[in-house]
């Protein structure tokens, strides 16, 4: 996607330097071959999931699904370990995942594996007689939904106030600036990111959206809901783990991934995965990486199992996510030298907010409460949050996460049921 590279504009409070001038050349050089900003982008309906919607293939240009114009647009912001393009598809294949379980026509639909007469699920292909039996101690993915729902899927007139929850929805995934070839923007802030995406949405003709963003994207998605020019056409944010204070230690762990070279990353994150998907060490992956709730979606359900089988490719190609890593750093530098300014623009906002925080130990997941150092986490986020103008505030958490990401399922369900309340999606 090409868009209006814009002009730079002078930040009264950031002193000319040597390192400005070198990274304003190192800018100019690495966008040489286009006079516009190039943006990694794909826009579908969520019907599209599962194996089309994981398509490697992006798109660079204004050509659209028709059929996803008119949906309820939701825009996914990646964060920055892992980044990039494939990061957001994976977000996405979760909401639309969550989004067809009980929709009946849909072929992914958990109703195509219901024995009625029973009202237990049947394993994928099997009979009836062949229905699994779960323990009260092993996790089920379908227990995750409100049973209403499935009174709605079953019959719709009993509570069509739950019908919604099939309303199709259409995708936006985007590759932040330098992840796996979007191009970087004129200044290293998350300002001009977020005018870089307002130029791609109004080139879509794309009305209102619900942002949902995760790590350092939150910034980016604060910087949308409280531009004047765009706050009203954002319905909703879901912040997932979200960077709103104190950056420093965010900070550390880029730069600390910056000094260990890209093919070293490759071969490391390559020996997880290739045993294979039923292998101890990919299982210790997603573990690590996601969590151990993910470990047990993994587990309980065919469609979770098979976006899981795509993490290790969000650990890949890591050379073409560096300069996007790099990027982020220079952000995250520039919005703790200006943050209490930064905060202050944060009071335009309006949109009804949902920040979800994951534990990110083994012992707050088997415990199932937060530790001391989450909870003083979460109250810096509220901190950061307490001035905004949003008049729909609120903090939802999941035990379970991991280093780098989360849950995709429970995530996935959180959001999808804060988006129904308050994203204006039904």
């Amino acid at each position: 996607m090409s868009v209006s590279s814009g002009k730079p504009c002078k930040h009264s409070n950031i002193p000319d330097s040597i390192f400005h001038s070198w990274r304003s050349e190192e800018i100019a050089s690495a966008n040489k071959d286009s006079t516009a900003l190039t943006i990694q982008y794909s826009f579908k309906p969520s019907s599209y999931f599962s194996l089309r919607f994981m398509n490697s293939t992006p798109q660079f240009h204004p050509h659209m699904d028709l059929s996803a114009r008119n949906l309820p647009c939701l825009l996914f912001l990646h964060g920055s370990t892992p980044g990039g393009f494939d990061v957001s598809r994976w977000m996405a294949s979760g909401i639309s995942q969550i989004q067809s379980i009980w929709d009946p026509v849909s072929r992914y639909s958990a109703l195509n594996v219901l024995d009625t007469s029973t009202g237990a699920f049947c394993e994928q292909g099997g009979s009836k007689e062949e229905q699994t039996q779960s323990s009260a101690s092993k996790y089920d993915y379908f227990n995750i939904f409100n049973p209403t729902i499935l009174e709605a899927a079953s019959d719709p007139a009993k509570s069509p106030e739950k019908t919604r929850h099939f309303t199709a929805l259409g995708m936006l995934n985007t590759s932040r600036p330098g992840y796996l070839n979007s191009s970087l923007t004129i200044e290293d802030t998350f300002h001009s990111e977020a005018l870089s995406v307002l130029r791609l949405l109004n080139s879509l003709s794309i009305r209102s959206i619900r942002i949902i963003a995760h790590d350092t994207g939150a910034l980016t998605a604060m910087e949308l809901a409280s531009l004047p020019q765009f706050k009203d056409r954002v319905r909703s944010l879901v912040l997932i783990d979200p960077v709103l204070s104190d950056p420093r230690s965010k900070i550390f762990a880029l730069r600390k991934s910056l000094l260990v070279p890209s093919f070293l990353k490759n071969r490391y994150f390559y020996s997880k995965i290739k045993s294979g998907y039923d292998s101890k060490e990919f299982k210790n992956f997603v573990k690590e990486e996601c969590g151990p709730l993910a470990l047990e979606e993994m587990s309980s359900c065919t469609e979770m199992e098979m976006l899981y089988k795509y993490l290790g490719v969000l650990y890949s190609r890591n050379e073409n996510r560096n300069p996007g890593i790099k990027s982020d750093l220079i952000k995250l530098l520039h919005f703790a030298a200006n943050e209490s300014q930064i905060r202050r623009q944060w009071n335009f906002v309006s949109s009804p907010t949902l920040v979800i925080s994951t534990s990110s130990t083994k012992d707050e997941f088997t415990l199932n409460e937060f530790n001391s150092n989450s909870e003083i986490l979460l109250e810096q986020r509220k901190s950061a949050l307490l001035n905004v103008g949003s008049r729909t505030l609120k903090f939802a958490r999941v035990c379970g996460g991991g280093k780098t990401m989360f849950p995709i399922g429970e995530i996935s369900k959180t959001t999808l049921d804060f988006l129904n309340s308050y994203g204006y999606i039904g």
